[in-house]
């Protein structure tokens, strides 16, 4: 499902630090750090979802609100109304 450019009003998306290499992680669940946002592990409260591919140092668009695409680990069934939250890795 490819949600690029859809605009409902209500997103917010917020630009952080890279801590790591997040290179390989869009879409995947972060949390804030004290210098910036790094991947979520299990266990980490997210405050959103990564909509770039930032080497580490450069600038993470974060969405903080609104509807985004959320990389799974495929293994979990999620139905409507499930909330997401981090395996080990930062997948939802």
């Amino acid at each position: 499902m490819a949600l690029d450019g859809v605009g409902f009003g209500l997103n917010r998306v917020l630009t952080f630090n890279a801590d790591s290499d997040l290179s390989s992680a869009k879409y995947f669940l972060v949390k804030r750090t004290a210098t910036g946002v790094d991947l979520c592990g299990a266990g980490d409260t997210p405050i959103g979802v990564l909509q770039n591919a930032p080497a580490a140092g450069k600038s993470a668009s974060v969405m903080v609100l609104g509807v985004s695409e959320v990389a799974c680990n495929g293994t979990t069934a999620i139905a409507g109304m499930d909330f997401i939250k981090p395996d080990a890795s930062g997948n939802g």
